[in-house]
Parts: C-alpha cells; structure tokens; sequence
C-alpha cells in the first residue's frame, strides 16, 4: 500500500487536490498508540528530497516491528500548525536549498516551542558534497543525515573557487572568473555525520529492486548519453565538453542530446550496452541507479573522492571511471563496447549491490541511530573519519 501511495505522491503530488490528500491525510494521520514516534519535516513535490522521505514509508512495517517506531510526515512549512508536532519522539527535518541566514535559528526556535525535548536530525538532500549549512545547524541537531561525503575530510576545510568543488574544477579548466568562498564545519559537525541513501530510494527504483526486475532489453545501441548542456557558465561548460567527447564516436551506435520523454529516455537505456552519466549540479544522478536497473554499463566521471551508500562507485568493480576532462571516453567506449563478458560482469556487481541494500535491511541498518535516538539511546554510529585533527600542513598535502 506505501509504494502505491509513494508512486502515486511522486508522480502527482504537484497538483492541488492529490498533495492535499496526501500532506494533509496519509502521510500526517494521527500516530498509533504504543510506539515512539518518528515526525519527519520534508520538502514537498520534490522528488530528490522526496527520495529521502518514501524510503521511510516503503519500510514502515518493518521499521515497526523491529523497533517500534510510527513514521509520519508533515510538509515543513505547514510542521507548526501540526499537532502530530508536539508528540514526535525525534523529529526529522528538511529545508529548501535557498534559505536566509536567519533562517535556520528561527525554524529550530520555533520547532522547540512545540517541541521542547525530541532530538532533531537534518536531512540534506542536496546534490552538492559541501556541508554549507553545518554550522548553522549544528547547534540544534543531533546528527546529520547527507546523501555523500568527501572521502577526505579534510577537503571540507578548503575554499573553492565558487561553491564547490565541480564549480572549482571546471572554472579553472575552462578559466571561467569567480570568488573564492569556503562553508567552515565545526569539528565535533563530523561526528554527527549518517551517510544515508541516495537517489535509489526514489519510490519507483525502490520498488523496481524490491521486486527484483529485470527491465534490461536487448542491447542494440552502444552508448546512452542523454543529457542537458544549458545552465550556469561552468555546467555548461561541463557538459558541452561532454557531448563534444560523446561526438567523437563516429563508429558507435550514441544517442545523445536532450528532450526525449522519461519513457524514451528509459526505453533507449534499457537497448544501451553502456550509459554515460558526466557530472550534474552534484556528482551523483538518478542514471547511475537506473543503469543498473536497466543493464547498462556505467561510464563516469571518477568517483573515488566520494564515499555514498549502497556504494556502486567502485572502479572497475561496479562502473567504470574516465578522466573528468573525457579524454579518455572513446578509448573505454570502444573496449567495453567489444568486452560482452566483462562488461556484463560490472553490470552484475552493481546490480547485486543495489538488491542487497533494497532487499537485505540496507536502508534500516543506515538509519538505525535515528531509530535509536527514538527510545533515548546514543546513536551507534559508522565511523567516517578516524583522524578529525587537521593542520595547514596537512591541508597543502591535500591540495598539492
């Protein structure tokens, strides 16, 4: 029923009658008796902060029997006139990207008026790795839900060349102009760290993996390469680079460009020995997931700087990486595109990843210290970083 009301919300929530069916009655009915209630604050009719809520419904049956914990959820700008505030056990909390700065305080002040004694956990859904509201929230949450981190810590401690480290890196190989800026992060910030799920936890992947589809067709294209090049100078930059490697194939079979239908998109990718996924606004994108569903072979942009859970991003492995200039896209086309057995195995690695994580508790083991803070407990945390102590000698190392 959750994954019907999933897809349902997904799919319509944006019209009037359907978010108010939903906002106001399945998703903020009235908790049960006898459990400990979990409230999450979300983002409506965004299926990327969506993403980060559904999973919490699809489980919701398991969730209750193994912890005793009822999920609701309540659109965050309508959270105060909620009565299911004041008996939240922990409260789960998203934001909008574009906030004030003042924003923050009053949000949390406010939620501590209803509120006084639940602990909170923010849930940030966005695509970029940057930790650019750690110190606004840290004084009021207890941990800090992020979709991917940096490997190294210590590349939260230096300033880009603009907002992040995409926007670093490719303003400086197309010498596109822009200010230094820098997010500094409490120390004691990292320790508050869960490493949560990514987009494949979107309602219809989700279940797609849950009920072990295999929606891979017969593969008559090479490479699946749909995607948009229009955006801010360094994107677009980014991209266009992108499609001119892609133009380079003279030989393959390369669907490339964009406005083609979702059903079209997904149909091409399905036909597609291979799907190359360049960077977005984030490192990580709703291809890399469907590529796997859809018995594609990964080809992106070297992750290694990245940890995300379930991890498909491991070289050679689960995708396969090129340089972040492309210059080396042909020559992984041309020999995976003519490696069956090779190529067939990465896809199974990745596909296999994703089942266990979907279908063997991948999602309740990530969230299990919210659920912890639930009844009162300290959160047992995966250790992301062992060595927190930073020096500027350290730092040039990074950076050298």
């Amino acid at each position: 029923m959750n994954s019907f009301f999933g897809h349902i919300y997904s799919r319509y929530g944006h019209h009037f009658s359907i978010a108010r069916i939903y906002e106001k009655g399945y998703f903020s009915r009235p908790f049960g008796r006898d459990t400990k209630n979990l409230l999450m604050l979300y983002c409506p009719k965004n299926p990327v902060s969506f993403s980060q809520i559904y999973p919490f419904f699809f489980y919701e049956k398991q969730i209750k029997e193994q912890f005793g914990i009822a999920i609701r959820a309540v659109p965050v700008d309508q959270c105060l006139a909620s009565d299911l505030l004041g008996k939240a056990d922990v409260i789960g909390v998203q934001t909008e990207f574009a906030v004030t700065d003042d924003y923050f305080d009053k949000l949390f002040a406010d939620i501590r008026s209803r509120n006084s004694k639940a602990p909170m956990v923010y849930f940030d859904w966005y695509a970029p790795l940057d930790l650019r509201f750690a110190a606004k929230v840290n004084p009021h949450v207890d941990l800090y839900v992020k979709r991917q981190v940096f490997r190294d810590h210590r590349r939260y401690h230096m300033p880009t060349l603009g907002d992040t480290n995409l926007v670093d890196y490719y303003s400086r190989l197309h010498n596109i102009a822009g200010e230094e800026q820098h997010f500094p992060v409490p120390k004691d910030f990292f320790r508050k760290i869960v490493l949560g799920p990514g987009l494949l936890t979107g309602y219809y992947m989700l279940n797609a993996f849950a009920k072990r589809q295999d929606l891979s067709q017969p593969k008559t294209l090479t490479l699946h390469a749909r995607f948009a090049c229009s955006g801010s100078p360094w994107y677009s930059a980014m991209r266009n680079d992108a499609l001119h490697a892609c133009q380079q194939l003279p030989e393959a079979e390369v669907k490339y460009g964009s406005g083609v239908s979702k059903k079209e998109f997904l149909a091409e990718m399905a036909r597609s020995k291979m799907c190359f996924s360049p960077f977005g606004y984030g490192e990580v994108c709703w291809r890399d997931y469907e590529a796997a569903l859809y018995g594609s072979l990964l080809l992106k942009p070297d992750m290694d700087h990245l940890k995300t859970s379930p991890d498909i991003f491991i070289k050679d492995e689960t995708y396969v990486a090129i340089a972040w200039d492309y210059s080396d896209l042909k020559e992984k086309v041309e020999f995976y595109s003519n490696n069956n057995r090779e190529r067939d195995r990465i896809v199974a690695n990745a596909r296999q990843a994703l089942d266990d994580y979907v279908n063997k508790g991948g999602f309740i083991r990530q969230m299990t210290p919210i659920f912890q803070l639930a009844h009162g407990q300290l959160p047992q945390l995966e250790r992301l970083y062992e060595n927190l102590a930073t020096s500027d000698e350290q730092l040039t190392q990074v950076y050298s």
